[in-house]
């Protein structure tokens, strides 16, 4: 991402939650963009923090992908397969 979409992305974020602090989507794009920036431990701390709102299965995945780029394997693995156990169910 080019360092202006980025800051935009941030700022646009920062203003959603700004007007709503428990906007679980804001808080895991603003979880995102600090992996990008290669802000490990700020990522993990938004995405916990959208999950706390809405334990979506994509919002633990992304904790998960960034667990896992931390080394943290067993951590990553429980949070996959909480993932996993809300995930959508196919008949």
């Amino acid at each position: 991402m080019q360092e202006g979409r980025y800051l935009d992305a941030q700022a646009c974020c920062r203003e959603a939650l700004a007007q709503d602090p428990r906007h679980a989507d804001a808080l895991h794009l603003m979880g995102l963009l600090a992996a990008q920036a290669e802000q490990l431990d700020q990522a993990v701390e938004w995405i916990a923090n959208a999950i706390r709102l809405e334990p979506k299965p994509e919002y633990l995945a992304s904790l998960g992908t960034t667990l896992l780029r931390q080394g943290r394997y067993e951590e990553a693995l429980k949070v996959f397969d909480k993932a996993v156990q809300l995930g959508p169910r196919k008949r």
